[in-house]
Parts: structure tokens; sequence; C-alpha cells
């Protein structure tokens, strides 16, 4: 399972980018809610939603698999990393189901049923009192924290072990440092700080599947 949750990260995470980045200019300028359902296409949203949900569910496994490739005295740190892992797996898993699965239903329903679309404001992407910023800049910021601890695990001093470390703590700086404008709908930091997390979260779990198979091939002799 380590291995195969290593190699779904960049997966989703690609799916992601490029879904994402097609749908967001058809977002346009705000004019209320009704507007918003009024234009509403699901298939574009859900496109870059889903593999949201799925990334949060694959990270726990992922961070579960670290823990379980630590020596023993780093296992501390792996456990701690997961523990991180969970919390941000319940927030995003629970906002990206929602997003999924119950905002698109309703905001269709908006769409000839404008009482339907009540408070809507408040859970959609692109409205000015939305809630989405600050739910997802603090549970990406809960993942950050959890990378920053696991990169403990990775104490060896061979190259990928190095790089590995290093990567786990870029990404974790950089995640959290987003915390702040995502939440405040500073959006060009926002797309800066995705831009990088979108390079440095691929590129950890390649090489976190690089380590696993190589883990897995030593014990096979």
């Amino acid at each position: 399972m380590g291995i195969l949750s290593a190699l779904l990260i960049p997966i989703w995470v690609i799916w992601f980018t490029i879904a994402f980045f097609a749908w967001y200019p058809t977002l346009g300028q705000w004019s209320g809610i009704q507007a918003y359902a009024n234009s509403f296409q699901a298939a574009p949203f859900l496109l870059w939603t889903t593999p949201c949900f799925l990334l949060a569910m694959t990270f726990i496994v992922f961070m579960v698999s670290v823990y379980n490739y630590a020596s023993e005295e780093k296992k501390g740190f792996g456990l701690l990393g997961v523990a991180f892992a969970i919390v941000y797996g319940a927030i995003l898993g629970t906002h990206y189901y929602l997003q999924t699965f119950v905002v698109p239903q309703i905001i269709i329903t908006g769409k000839t049923n404008s009482s339907a679309l009540d408070g809507m404001s408040l859970l959609v992407l692109g409205s000015p009192n939305s809630l989405f910023g600050g739910i997802e800049a603090f549970g990406y910021g809960i993942m950050g924290i959890s990378m920053l601890l696991a990169a403990g695990v990775f104490a060896g001093n061979d190259r990928i072990n190095k790089v590995v470390r290093g990567i786990f703590i870029l990404n974790g700086i950089q995640i959290i440092s987003f915390f702040t404008p995502l939440s405040a709908n500073i959006v060009v930091a926002s797309i800066v700080a995705l831009v990088i997390w979108v390079i440095t979260l691929p590129v950890a779990a390649i090489l976190i599947a690089v380590l696993f198979g190589k883990q897995s091939r030593h014990e096979q002799r």
C-alpha cells in the first residue's frame, strides 16, 4: 500500500492541477449566488474537487506507510506525522465530500428554485463571504505540519534520504506559508503557493515510492 499510495499522490495532484487551472478562469467576478448558480457547470467543477477528495484519503495511507518505514528511534516523528495527516484528512475529506457530492446538487436546484441557495454563498469558491478559503487554508496547513514532522523520519545520510527530508521540510513550510494568503483571499499569493505545492508534493511522493521499493527489495533478499 505504501508504494501505491505514493504513486497515487502525483496522479491526484496532476489531475487536480490540470482541471483546476482549466476551470478557474471561468469563475468570473462575483455577482451574487443566483448569478453563480445560473452559470454553474457541474462537470468542470467536479473534475477538480474529486482528486482533492481522493488526495485527502490517500495522504493518510501515505503517512502511515512513512511511519512503518521509520526506524524505531524515528517512529515518534512518523506517528506525529500520521496524527496530523488524520486531522487533515478529516477536515478536507469532509470539505471536499460536501463540495463534490452535496454543494453541486444544491446549486443546480437553485437554478430553478432560488430559495435553495439560502446561505450557499458561505460554501462556494469565489464568494467574498465564503468559508471555502479558510477551511482549505486550515486543512492544508495541518498537512504542512504533518510533512514537517515526518521529515524527521528520513535521517539517513544517503542522497535520497537527504533530498526527501529537504523536500518534506520545504513542502511543509510552503504549505503553512499559504495559510494566511488563502484564508485572506489574497489570490496571487495563493496561486504562487499552489504552483510550488503541485511541484514539490509529487516529487516527494515519487522519491518516497523509490525508498519504499528499495526497502521492499532489501527485505526480500
